[in-house]
């Protein structure tokens, strides 16, 4: 197991991953006058290990904050660890002006489970799993157009 080996790290309770970056736009320059803009970027990562093994949620987000604006969170995602595997609620959500996207579900020792709700810009779709194999799904486009699949057991 990986993190098996990566338990000589030692990290152990919550850590906090901050990373900035900028987007400067030059609007003009005139002798000694520059005039621009300038756009910040933050990602941060919320984590928590038990002898360098991932535990409890985990929360990344993905901020914008324009110079003349208020903080808007444009990515974020929410996923539990149970001694490394991912277990429990997931939440996916992006939202950067042009796309729209957010899945919400259960991830059962490593696997999605149960049902999940991906929703796109113009359609919505419902699946259910078992241990990771797809089972049905439903997609429902605006217009209320449905579509319904069920995937045999093989």
């Amino acid at each position: 197991m990986f993190w098996t080996s990566c338990s000589k790290i030692s990290k152990n309770g919550e850590w906090k991953y901050h990373k900035n970056w900028y987007e400067v736009d030059v609007k003009w320059v005139d002798g000694n006058e520059l005039k621009y803009n300038l756009d910040a970027h933050t990602a941060e990562l919320k984590a928590e290990y038990k002898n360098g093994v991932p535990i409890g949620m985990w929360i990344y987000e993905n901020a914008f904050t324009p110079q003349e604006g208020e903080k808007v969170i444009v990515e974020q995602i929410q996923i539990n660890f149970l001694d490394g595997i991912a277990n429990g609620p997931f939440k996916y959500v992006l939202n950067d002006g042009n796309n729209q996207v957010a899945a919400n579900g259960e991830i059962s020792a490593g696997f999605f489970d149960g049902t999940w709700i991906f929703e796109h810009k113009n359609e919505t779709e419902i699946r259910n799993y078992q241990d990771g194999i797809l089972l049905e799904l439903t997609t429902i486009e605006a217009g209320d157009s449905t579509h319904h699949f069920i995937f045999p057991h093989s």
